[in-house]
């Protein structure tokens, strides 16, 4: 949508797909939350110029409404977004694979951590409490997540330098975000929600319904943060 991307489409998804699928990788891949933000930085100093270096459905949906033109646009943003929710599995595939016949793989879980039971909210009953705690959280932290993403870039993505000091704002900030609320969940993506949840439930054939109850969180609040960033954005941005 943005740096003449219609002009590539092909090239567009493929990188958000790439993108998407290495910061699945290293969420799987590192015990450590505040690393992950880290694992997109290069791809967007590298990307940026070519896709906008989205990697994200909630930023991609913020970037489609600030831009306006949507009759042009809307069909373009759906095959980011698949792209997007595509790469997160390739993600998923790839960090499997990696992890394949290791003793002590550690499986990220989409779920919410409670205080009071001193484990993941709904683990081992069917009693769920947080709903309303991971949906406000994933709907405000997104927001800002997207704002900054909106303000930093502007109407085009910026090269050179501008673009490394924009990459290390989002970064930033995400990894702040992350470490505020990581007890929550700590999604953000709805690429993050669809792809964590699938690879807790299918691959590894959990039934524990802890690990799925929440994935609409994860998956809605985002997109819904990211809409009101976008407008948001708008409302400001003059």
């Amino acid at each position: 949508m943005e740096t003449k991307g219609h002009n590539r489409k092909f090239i567009v998804c493929a990188i958000e797909a790439f993108g998407t699928s290495l910061l699945l990788f290293g969420i799987i891949s590192t015990n450590m939350a505040v690393s992950i933000p880290f694992v997109v930085f290069a791809p967007i100093v590298y990307w940026g110029d070519l896709t906008g270096g989205h990697f994200n459905p909630a930023v991609t949906l913020g970037v489609f409404i600030t831009l306006g033109e949507y009759s042009k646009n809307w069909v373009f943003m759906i095959l980011i977004i698949a792209s997007e929710i595509f790469g997160g599995m390739i993600g998923i595939l790839l960090a499997y694979l990696g992890e394949f016949k290791k003793t002590d793989v550690v499986v990220p879980i989409m779920a919410p951590f409670n205080p009071n039971t001193k484990t993941f909210d709904g683990q081992g009953t069917d009693e769920f409490t947080m709903d309303y705690n991971v949906v406000v959280n994933e709907v405000i932290c997104t927001f800002i997540f997207v704002s900054v993403v909106l303000m930093v870039k502007g109407k085009h993505t910026a090269g050179g330098t501008r673009g490394i000091r924009a990459a290390v704002g989002v970064c930033f900030t995400l990894m702040s975000i992350i470490a505020s609320t990581s007890r929550l969940g700590a999604s953000f993506n709805p690429a993050v929600g669809i792809s964590l949840t699938l690879n807790s439930f299918w691959l590894l054939k959990e039934t524990e319904p802890y690990m799925y109850h929440y994935a609409y969180a994860y998956i809605l609040g985002p997109f819904f943060g990211g809409f009101l960033a976008a407008l948001f954005h708008m409302f400001h941005a003059k």
